[in-house]
């Protein structure tokens, strides 16, 4: 499908939805300008501490957001297939300031294959295509919300029904992240984790 229709002498006519690139154009365009890649050990991208460069989308398997509060571990948020993850604080801040410093580390899962998109690329694109930045911006806006919808789902779920939710949203995740994650992630130890998965 071309960016924009080929004719343009009947513009007048023609709906406004002709003439701009819908969301899959948008999104082959970004994926024009990341490197591809299947890694076949689980590896961590980004280190709490360091600046997150990237921004990495998921087009196979998983990739995990984490960070210690207090020596416990803290997995705010886990991306599948067709989610975007990075530390949004820094990737989308200033270079050079506090705000460039990731305060979560992302590991990828064993198996998985990701898209990288260098942030200088990204900066890059948006300077010359605003409504691309534009449809970013609303796309984050909208998992926000899924991510808060998903914090009060998991609020005021028994711990079995969490886990049938995790293995329905996450379909073959408990045999590529470890338990001590997933666990933490729905906000239970890893022992009732491991003890409530063997019910289900």
């Amino acid at each position: 499908m071309p960016y924009l229709t080929n004719s343009i002498k009947d513009t007048e006519s023609e709906p406004d939805s002709e003439l701009k690139p819908s969301d899959e154009e948008m999104h082959q365009t970004i994926l024009a300008r990341c490197t591809k890649k299947r890694y076949t050990h689980q590896t961590t991208l980004i280190k709490a501490g360091s600046s997150a460069e990237a921004i990495y989308y998921v087009e196979q398997g998983f990739a995990y957001l984490f960070h210690y509060s207090e020596k416990k571990l803290v997995v705010p948020f886990i991306a599948r297939e067709g989610y975007w993850i990075t530390d949004k604080r820094s990737f989308y801040g200033s270079p050079g300031n506090d705000a460039d410093i990731s305060s979560e580390s992302i590991v990828v899962a064993q198996g998985s294959v990701l898209h990288t998109l260098r942030r200088e690329s990204y900066l890059r694109l948006i300077r010359t295509r605003t409504d691309i930045e534009l449809n970013i911006q609303k796309k984050r806006a909208d998992v926000s919300e899924e991510e808060r919808n998903i914090l009060i789902l998991l609020q005021s779920a028994s711990a079995h029904e969490k886990i049938k939710w995790l293995l329905h949203a996450f379909p073959g995740i408990a045999a590529v992240v470890t338990h001590k994650v997933l666990a933490a992630y729905l906000s239970m130890t890893e022992y009732t984790f491991s003890r409530k998965l063997k019910e289900i």
